[in-house]
């Protein structure tokens, strides 16, 4: 699954309330964050007990076929990115290293 990237201004900051940018760590690239509107509990991607997804990504501005945004649960250096939904219904997650959270 391609994701469309985001290149925010680094003077600009995220409008809205508990809006921020995140920069993945390995790729360089930028997705915008917010707080989600929807709680969302899963595993994270390494398995064991669920934890809260409390905020969403934004993945792509014009999406054909697919949600915009992905849930996740964002910390300072890791975010678990819910991506997908595996054929036996278990959500699929992925680990992505960021930095630079603002």
């Amino acid at each position: 699954m391609g994701y469309q990237i985001l290149t925010p201004d680094p003077n600009e900051r995220a409008t809205g309330e508990g809006a921020f940018y995140i920069q993945h760590r390995e790729t360089g690239h930028w997705f915008y964050a917010e707080r989600s509107p929807e709680l969302v509990l899963a595993p994270p991607a390494h398995g064991g007990r669920n934890i809260d997804y409390l905020h969403r990504i934004e993945v792509a501005h014009d999406p054909v076929g697919m949600s915009r945004w992905r849930s996740a649960h964002i910390g300072k250096t890791v975010a678990y990115v819910i991506t997908d939904e595996g054929d036996d219904g278990r959500l699929i997650v992925e680990r992505w290293p960021i930095k630079n959270p603002h």
